[in-house]
């Protein structure tokens, strides 16, 4: 341009800022042209970041909205409840007060199913859970008078109950979990009766506070509140509210923990989350409420062979009551209620807790009163395990305060193994979420409230990638 009106020629117009250092790099004219030109290159041979579509980060994290709001009014608010639970046809079950009600998510259509606890002095169903593949259309139902009932679609009268329990003395019914046709349940006393719905001759229990003083004791000692079947469905893993953790062989009827030295799972809080990794089927993960708040991932094919630790620990100050592994991706998400805060121990406090004994534990909760007044987020004193103990005053004093935080009410998703945080999403709820369970696509959770009164739908991950089988030989040329 400057040519076509004869102002310059073949002069050639440069600029040089004068406050811009000398770069010793470029010595030689030419050198910097030759770096861009070398940076510009390196660019055409390397692809484009790869984006994982299934993660939080791709969904979720994007759109931290509920997709479907459901009023559930007269949730219990019970601690250790599954007032919700998922079928394999998408429907979705609440219970309400005595009422247990099921919304079809492909046609939106709610349909009243059962009233709970028909002939008992039943105030609330507690928990509810689908049958799998095998038994799509029955749903089994256990009350807080300790009741169950098993119902099916079309029926309005239980197809069976704890009168069909052939095992006289059974005490209250505080969990359950279906695997194909066994039907579990977790009791009061600590025992686990497994029910039979075929034939009811072919039920059985394990575990259990022990008749008499002869009676080899194994599993449980409190009230079992949480159940998780791995893949195969030939492992039980159950939680109680001392914290203890066992996992069972069902075809022989033990417990795989704490028959050899340190081969025990145990948390120093009631244990309600248990989830078993659906793409590496040896990983367990446990999560603990007040006043402990973390989650440990197990790897339980050690447990033959002696001693067992965590593989991985994610402190979160946080009571979890639920935990769900992507069956997509290597994340784990995990609800939360209250969030607390240890008091900063001081060194009279420290030198007194080494002079304890190693087996003596500040926060075991040999009854839930301390554990039901943090999560209530009521002023009840709690009663000290070890009145007598000199610890005793020293555990009251380093009970954690209830705060409010991120993890208040919340809903994180972890990545495994390094335990990032890959989302937090806050205040998922008004008030504390007790339950969640995962859609038969893998991909949506519900999440439940019973304070709010609501369960809420999110889309937390995405689909995994179409996989077009190869036919064989199809690569092949035949010449």
């Amino acid at each position: 341009m400057y040519k076509s009106f004869g102002l310059l020629t073949n002069q050639r117009l440069t600029y040089k800022d004068e406050n811009t250092p000398p770069n010793p790099s470029c010595d030689r004219p030419g050198d910097s042209a030759y770096d861009l030109l070398r940076k510009s290159a390196s660019n055409l041979f390397s692809g484009p970041r790869s984006t994982n579509n299934r993660s939080v980060s791709q969904n979720l994290a994007k759109s931290p909205h509920p997709t479907v709001i459901l009023d559930s009014p007269g949730m219990t608010t019970s601690l250790y409840s599954t007032p919700l639970s998922w079928s394999v046809n998408n429907q979705i079950a609440v219970a309400c007060g005595r009422d247990v009600y099921f919304q079809d998510l492909n046609t939106r259509e709610t349909t009243r199913f059962f009233k709970a606890g028909r002939g008992q002095h039943t105030l609330e169903a507690l928990s509810i859970a689908w049958g799998g593949q095998k038994h799509d259309t029955k749903l089994a139902c256990i009350n807080d008078s300790g009741g169950w009932e098993v119902f099916e679609l079309g029926s309005k009268t239980p197809i069976h109950n704890a009168d069909s329990w052939p095992h006289p003395e059974i005490p209250d019914a505080k969990s359950l979990c279906w695997n194909g046709d066994l039907l579990t349940f977790g009791m009061a006393d600590g025992a686990m009766h497994f029910y039979d719905i075929r034939e009811k001759e072919r039920s059985f229990y394990v575990g259990g506070t022990p008749v008499t003083d002869t009676d080899t004791f194994t599993g449980h000692r409190k009230s079992v509140v949480s159940f998780a079947w791995d893949s195969s469905g030939s492992h039980l893993a159950s939680g109680d509210i001392d914290g203890n953790v066992h996992i069972w062989d069902v075809r022989t009827r033990k417990a795989l923990t704490g028959v050899k030295k340190n081969s025990k799972i145990r948390h120093q809080a009631p244990v309600k989350a248990l989830s078993w990794c659906s793409w590496k089927s040896d990983l367990l993960a446990t999560g603990s409420y007040y006043p402990e708040g973390i989650v440990q991932v197990w790897g339980t094919s050690k447990l033959s062979s002696g001693p067992i630790e965590p593989e991985n620990t994610f402190s979160l100050n946080a009571a979890v009551h639920s935990l769900i592994w992507s069956p997509h991706c290597k994340e784990l998400l995990s609800v939360h209620g209250v969030q607390f805060e240890h008091a900063p121990t001081t060194h009279r406090q420290r030198r007194s807790l080494s002079l304890l004994p190693s087996s003596t534990s500040v926060f075991r909760l040999g009854n839930t009163a301390a554990a039901a007044a943090a999560l209530n987020n009521t002023n009840t004193p709690a009663t000290p395990l070890l009145p007598d103990h000199p610890s005793s005053a020293l555990a009251k004093k380093s009970k954690p305060t209830i705060v409010a935080g991120p993890l208040t009410h919340s809903i994180v998703v972890h990545d495994y193994p390094s335990g990032k945080k890959l989302f937090t999403l806050s205040r998922a709820h008004r008030h504390s979420i007790t339950a969640a369970c995962l859609s038969p696509n893998g991909r949506d959770v519900f999440t439940a409230s019973p304070k709010e009164q609501t369960i809420k739908l999110w889309k937390v991950w995405g689909a995994p990638p179409n996989r077009v089988k190869e036919l064989p030989f199809e690569s092949c040329i035949i010449r």
